[in-house]
């Protein structure tokens, strides 16, 4: 290449070089966000603590989840929209008025050779009694203090605010069933292991994975009791090895392959506890400003030589008087009253707090008005929209419980059984007891007669099916069409009529047009007393 050759390729690259440098600082204003890049990308220096970094989910998970759980149990002990919280999972989730917890319908059934659908409804019953039998404390425990009901709402509370929770499968020969649960506080599976192992699997926070991800084991940490009668320190900690198979680990990952949950109360917690020490702030002052303190100065000059004596000493030395409606005291010379009033709570501290409880119950998924238990803001539809929605996330829930704890507790619970000669099936094995049906609570109506007829009209219109409106409340329709049918038989056979296809209101109206009507009947369409009658 020649030198001018050489010559026009450098004026070249620097032209390149200059178009690059500007490029750059045009993506660092925020010029070329909207051609090339998106907004939340930009690195603006307005945006520059706003980490970009990749981060791995177990990496997070490691460093943060411990903490995360202490201040949440922490949180649970002083701080009452945390509690509040908690207890709307608790009587959201699980049904509080059953031993249960959930009701079963084990809906065994299956196909014939025929294409028929067979049913066992004796098999049913067998089935729910011993459930029912087995939830009670002696049988469900493996310590006889819970109920079924009462271990799945610790597992609730567990969930909502640790994140997780863990429940041992125990297989006891001498228990009635020979099979209990245990609940294994998160803290006791050990997070602090984590390692690779001979053959290929992984342990990560304490749980053991094989090459495709699934769960072989969970290494509890287990006190050796030598040990801890001695001393109780953290080196007397073993590790127990536990199968899959045993251990039933609850909780709702945000990515794929996370090993541990992270409490529900995560994206709130730091609200919550700025506005506890906020209110508790504004309880402290507002306590002090009703007290009216006041303080009494003395000039030098012209005061006595004792100052202000009082009506005396108190044990300590401090001059004290006594304040009484409509009394005053004469001050000596050179002495004057300042007061302090420190005039807080104002107007705005009810709205600020209002507004970061509606943040917290957004982060939280209920609505304001449940978190707050204040329905001064509340009026019939927004309260309505907001109970729907926080039903959803309850049933989002309780759908968590019964697929991951239910379901898996089931077919072993009804194997043992089986074993132990409490039930009388054909075999626990068998396709038709493989489909039970677990219901959680299940809520009314916001506005019964409003939500009655929206349902009538969608069945009349073919909007909706009978399936479809009584899976709402966990019913299947064979079921339903059964009770209805037996009930029916029932009051035939005791010579009751059941009729609800008229109201009362028109049932009233009808007897009245009855009574009003000549005995002898009046002409087709001819009124009378105000009531038109009519024969066909």
């Amino acid at each position: 290449m020649g030198l001018f050759g050489f010559t026009r390729q450098s004026k070249v690259d620097a032209q390149i070089a200059e178009v690059r440098r500007e490029v750059r600082a045009a993506h660092k204003t925020g010029y070329l966000q909207g051609v090339r890049n998106f907004n939340a990308a930009s690195e603006s220096r307005l945006l520059s603590d706003w980490k970009t970094q990749e981060t791995q989910i177990q990496q997070l998970i490691k460093n943060g989840f411990v903490p995360v759980r202490e201040r949440a149990r922490e949180l649970e002990r002083n701080n009452d929209t945390a509690k509040r919280f908690l207890k709307l999972g608790r009587t959201n989730i699980v049904n509080q008025t059953t031993m249960t917890g959930f009701t079963l319908q084990p809906w065994a059934r299956e196909l014939s050779a025929s294409g028929e659908l067979v049913e066992f409804p004796q098999d049913d019953q067998k089935i729910t009694s011993a459930w029912e039998d087995w939830a009670k404390p002696e049988n469900a425990s493996v310590n006889g203090q819970h109920s079924l009901r009462g271990i799945l709402d610790m597992t609730v509370k567990y969930l909502l605010r640790d994140g997780e929770a863990f429940l041992r499968i125990v297989r006891r020969k001498k228990m009635k069933y020979g099979l209990c649960l245990q609940i294994i506080p998160p803290e006791l599976v050990d997070e602090s292991y984590n390692a690779r192992l001979e053959g290929g699997n992984i342990v990560q926070l304490g749980v053991e994975y094989d090459v495709d991800r699934r769960p072989i084991a969970y290494w509890l940490k287990v006190k050796r009791p030598e040990a801890e009668v001695i001393a109780g320190f953290t080196s007397s900690w073993q590790r127990e090895r536990v199968d899959a198979s045993e251990m039933i680990h609850l909780y709702d990952p945000d990515f794929v392959n996370q090993a541990r949950g992270i409490s529900w109360m995560v994206q709130s917690m730091v609200n919550m506890h700025y506005l506890g020490k906020y209110d508790f702030a504004a309880l402290v002052n507002a306590t002090i400003s009703a007290s009216k303190m006041f303080w009494i100065t003395n000039d030098k000059e012209l005061a006595g030589s004792e100052g202000w004596v009082g009506q005396g000493k108190d044990g300590e030395g401090n001059t004290v008087a006594d304040a009484e409606a409509g009394s005053g005291e004469e001050l000596a010379p050179g002495q004057d009253v300042v007061t302090w009033d420190p005039k807080y709570p104002d107007a705005q501290h009810e709205m600020f707090s209002r507004t970061l409880t509606r943040k917290t119950s957004s982060g939280l998924g209920i609505s304001y008005a449940s978190l707050s238990g204040d329905l001064s803001q509340a009026n019939y539809g927004s309260n309505r929209v907001g109970m729907v929605d926080e039903r959803e996330y309850w049933k989002l829930a309780q759908q968590m419980m019964i697929e991951k704890l239910l379901l898996r507790l089931y077919p072993v619970w009804l194997e043992m059984a089986w074993l132990k000669n409490l039930i009388q099936i054909e075999s626990p094995y068998a396709a038709r007891y493989q489909s039970p049906l677990f219901i959680g609570r299940i809520w009314g109506w916001i506005d019964p007669e409003s939500d009655m007829n929206t349902k009538k009209e969608g069945l009349n219109c073919g909007l909706e099916t009978l399936t479809q409106s009584l899976a709402e409340k966990g019913i299947r329709l064979e079921e339903q069409l059964k009770e209805i049918k037996t009930e029916r038989d029932l009051a035939k056979k005791m010579g009751i009529e059941l009729d609800f296809s008229t109201s009362g209101a028109q049932k009233q109206a009808q007897n009245q047009a009855a009574k009003t009507a000549p005995a002898n009947g009046a002409a087709k369409g001819e009124p009378k007393n105000g009531v038109l009658t009519h024969t066909n």
